[in-house]
């Protein structure tokens, strides 16, 4: 185990720890428990720790395994993934705008808020070689290719710009 997954683990438990003890504080203080509050806190502090140790790795693989899909992802697929990922966010907002003062509307707001990002953010990662590409080179290859070929090599480049699109499977 590398130290600083060493050093995670300890903290996850410690964080076990103390919201084990927090739990069993307030069990105690807002009850009114006839038995002594220190078995009710030392039982919650130790499900805390127990919980908090076995579970850490759990998170920490998926943290690794995003990690390393982050990394390993070329730079310009993270762009057009970041700026589909604003356009969506801003299509949001404005949406969002009349959508408050239906009822719900705030918690609707803010789900098509996440929808619209990862849609935003999956558009840009399929389209990023049309995004990318010069609209002058587009148009002196369709007159000297036609439009049709044009069209299909552009279907080709998003098609291979499509091997990233794991990214929005974390």
């Amino acid at each position: 185990m590398k130290r600083s997954e060493h050093i995670a683990r300890w903290l996850g438990t410690g964080l076990g720890v103390v919201g084990g003890f927090l739990l069993g504080y307030f069990m105690v203080r807002g009850v009114g428990n006839p038995h002594p509050g220190y078995w009710i806190i030392g039982l919650t502090t130790l499900e805390g720790l127990i919980f908090a140790y076995l579970g850490t790795p759990y998170v920490l693989g998926g943290w690794r395994t995003f990690n390393f899909r982050l990394t390993s992802t070329p730079l310009p697929d993270l762009l057009s993934g970041l700026l589909g990922m604003v356009v969506g966010l801003v299509i949001a907002v404005l949406i969002g705008f009349f959508v408050r003062d239906l009822p719900y509307g705030y918690a609707l707001s803010s789900v098509l808020a996440l929808l619209l990002a990862a849609q935003g953010a999956s558009v840009g990662l399929t389209r990023r070689a049309e995004l990318t590409g010069d609209p002058l080179q587009l148009v002196v290859q369709a007159a000297r290719f036609g439009w049709q070929e044009v069209a299909e090599q552009a279907q080709r480049g998003a098609h291979a710009a499509g091997r990233h699109a794991h990214l929005m499977d974390v």
